[in-house]
């Protein structure tokens, strides 16, 4: 699992001093275009902020920053953070064999926070 930030820069890690995590694309476009050869298919999906624990503990630190709750929210189009499920339920489809002719592919499940 990649991280949608991964596609746009880390901003609100890397201000509140949290963990710098930057999830770049590596090498799985390269898995995409050669496990086919041995019938394997490789995507990745790339989860945006989800409302966990860890996002919870962060963004009570700084409630009336733009990387508060309320802010967080208003970073995505669709008006709220992720939910675990929301993620799973991507994974799954790309572990099934609805997925089976996909390979080398990005599954961005973030809310469209990279699209905004």
């Amino acid at each position: 699992m990649k991280s949608a930030l991964g596609r746009r820069s880390c901003e609100a890690f890397n201000e509140q001093g949290c963990c710098g995590y930057r999830c770049g694309v590596g090498d799985w476009p390269c898995f995409g275009q050669s496990l086919p050869q041995r019938r394997r298919h490789c995507c990745v999906d790339r989860p945006g902020f989800v409302d966990t624990p860890l996002v919870q503990r962060a963004v009570k630190q700084t409630p009336d920053s733009p990387w508060g709750l309320q802010g967080l929210r208003d970073k995505h189009p669709i008006g709220r953070l992720g939910l675990p499920m929301d993620i799973a339920q991507g994974v799954v489809f790309l572990a099934s064999d609805e997925s089976s002719f996909m390979t080398g592919a990005e599954l961005v499940i973030d809310g469209g926070y990279t699209a905004r």
